[in-house]
């Protein structure tokens, strides 16, 4: 598999991280997308979004529930924006380029974001506002992932038209009488185009 980091969570195992990239296999079609990618064993540089990775590991498609009390690791998959699911060694791991000064600013804007975000709400909270605002949704748990599958609402955890709206609205209301203008147009061109940078 070939990519690039949009998303990266350390754990005690090891690191889990959503790349978008091309899986290539001889047992699967080769896939182009988003891929949740499992990584075990010690990492002695930390991977960070907007890398460029190749690496060697397993590859398969999400299990789907069957018995009602059974995990639904497609549902689960599917609200963590993933098609495949792959799993490698960190020894297998090769990183081919560095993220840009853009990738590095725009990630410690979001951080900044998620860290205020998780000083002021609690865990459950925080993690929803973030995969709301920011579309990460690595810091969603699973209960609530599932939740939101279970009732049809796993969409709102990704961001989209709605939550464009949602930031334009606010912006209308904040600028008042001054967003019919020019300078108030082009104020809320810039903010909105910062956002789809960030999301």
């Amino acid at each position: 598999m070939e990519g690039t980091i949009v998303a990266v969570r350390e754990h005690q195992l090891g690191t889990n991280c959503i790349v978008r990239g091309e899986v290539d296999s001889r047992l699967l079609p080769c896939v182009k997308g988003r891929v949740l990618t499992r990584i075990t064993g010690k990492v002695d540089k930390p991977l960070r979004l907007g890398q460029h990775i190749v690496l060697f590991g397993s590859a398969r498609r999400p299990v789907r529930r069957v018995f009602p009390e059974q995990f639904d690791e497609a549902a689960w998959l599917y609200g963590q924006a993933g098609t495949f699911l792959v799993h490698a060694w960190r020894s297998d791991i090769a990183v081919l380029s560095e993220p840009t000064i853009l990738e590095q600013s725009r990630q410690r804007v979001v951080d900044n974001i998620a860290s205020t975000l998780d000083s002021n709400l609690s865990e459950r909270t925080s993690g929803i506002m973030t995969a709301m605002v920011l579309g990460e949704r690595s810091a969603v748990d699973r209960s609530t992932r599932e939740l939101f599958s279970s009732t049809g609402t796993a969409h709102l955890l990704a961001v989209s038209g709605m939550h464009v709206a949602i930031v334009t609205g606010i912006l209308l209301a904040i600028l008042g009488s001054i967003s019919t203008r020019p300078l108030g147009l082009a104020a809320i061109g810039i903010v909105l185009v910062g956002y789809a940078i960030l999301t």
